[in-house]
């Protein structure tokens, strides 16, 4: 996947300084046109809506140039026209947008209890999300079919559109030479299951499968690439699981074998639990909603005042904290704590100049956890390498997780669109 950014005049491709113009020195003449076409696609989607000499500025490609692709794209009907647009000066330019209402692609989120499919134009704005549970015991098999029937469903239900890619986030780490996810804690049934190719066998357009946390860290940057904070970020999933998505110059980390950022199964007690990972004393066994739960009914069980009733749900839960409920708040801030350690570990060992952390763990008490993360993590810092860090949690409008997933597929089409 190739990932161009656009700073101090020159263009970065692949973490590198190409100067004025995005080339490489043997790069043919077919290859030069694709990045060409890239580069514009992608400056036309972060802008929204800009004329051709905004285009040529941006990219700092000819106006010729500009025009030629451009042309490519309206005859395509992967670019349309649209208002005249003011300039300096009076004069009046047409107006140019990505044609999201004719080309989109869907994005899937999987969780433990239920999955979200949603369908976004290649520009990233939203046209249908739709959430689905999933019963206890069904097995993953029954669930892909869910899926797939559903997303047939949605492609079916809009005949006028195209739909060009499909991406799927899923907990767990996830294998992608082998295409399958290595396991979910507290989750049978994934541990070597062809997940990507059951997948890609259901549909006839590109199935393109994420880490969960990943989606989110490069929903974070894809929506709000202007930010050049987001350039380097770190996006943790704290929910029924720990994860970490983690982007470096705009691209996302993965490792060999597209693992990196498993902040859940790094060890914070050497002679704790042992871990479906194989690890012993893993975050995740420490500061996970699922935990949380489990240590607060178990107090409960015991006779211990509070509001909450042993078979209290997450909603409860965020109700009792917000009242401060003595029992509620003091899991939750013992939760809070674990995971700045696991925090403090990413920073030091990253350097991110953002971190954001969202899923259900942060939706209990936002205000409360970025506090107290904000405290703690800034007495376990030297003073220089806080002062360049910005914590915050997630405020987006819809699940970054799902977005991400869209995302990216969005981008693998924007990359290369005469392919598809």
């Amino acid at each position: 996947m190739l990932y161009c950014n656009y700073k101090n005049g020159s263009w970065i491709m692949a973490g590198k300084e190409t100067g004025n113009m995005p080339v490489s020195s043997g790069i043919d003449h077919a290859e030069q046109q694709r990045l060409n076409r890239a580069l514009v696609i992608d400056s036309l989607r972060r802008q929204g809506c800009c004329s051709r000499a905004e285009l040529a500025r941006l990219t700092n490609l000819k106006r010729a140039t500009i025009t030629n692709i451009i042309g490519e794209f309206i005859d395509l009907g992967l670019v349309v026209e649209t208002e005249f647009l003011s300039s300096e000066g009076g004069r009046r330019s047409i107006g140019l947008r990505i044609n999201g209402r004719r080309y989109q692609v869907i994005g899937v989120m999987i969780t433990r209890k239920y999955y979200c499919i949603v369908r976004i134009g290649l520009s990233g704005e939203v046209y249908a999300l739709k959430c689905h549970r999933i019963p206890a015991e069904i097995g993953v098999e029954d669930l892909v079919r869910s899926m797939e029937h559903n997303i047939h469903k949605m492609i079916a239900e809009n005949p006028e559109t195209r739909i060009m890619a499909i991406g799927f986030a899923v907990p767990g780490p996830y294998l992608q030479k082998e295409g399958e996810v290595a396991f979910i804690t507290n989750l049978e049934g994934w541990d070597e299951f062809p997940i990507s190719a059951k997948l890609q066998e259901a549909f006839d357009i590109p199935v393109l499968l994420s880490n969960d946390a990943n989606a989110a860290a490069y929903a974070s940057y894809w929506y709000d690439a202007q930010n050049e904070k987001n350039s380097n970020l770190v996006y943790i999933v704290a929910g029924q699981g720990i994860g970490c998505g983690l982007l470096s110059n705009g691209r996302l980390v993965q490792g060999a074998m597209g693992i990196a950022g498993e902040i859940g199964h790094t060890s914070i007690d050497f002679h704790g639990p042992k871990c479906a990972c194989g690890n012993r004393g893993c975050l995740e066994l420490y500061c996970s909603l699922l935990v949380l739960e489990n240590r607060i009914k178990q107090r409960l069980l015991q006779g211990e005042a509070s509001c909450l009733t042993a078979d209290f749900t997450t909603r409860d839960l965020a109700e009792a904290i917000r009242q401060g409920d003595p029992l509620a708040l003091e899991e939750y801030e013992r939760n809070c704590g674990y995971l700045v350690v696991g925090i403090v570990n990413l920073i030091n060992q990253f350097n991110p100049s953002t971190i954001v952390i969202g899923d259900q763990l942060v939706d209990l008490a936002p205000e409360l956890l970025l506090r107290l993360v904000r405290e703690q993590v800034r007495e376990r810092l030297r003073p220089a390498i806080w002062e360049g860090l910005n914590i915050e949690v997630n405020r987006s409008e819809y699940n970054p997780i799902v977005m991400g997933a869209a995302a990216l597929a969005a981008q693998t089409i924007l990359e290369d669109p005469f392919s598809y």
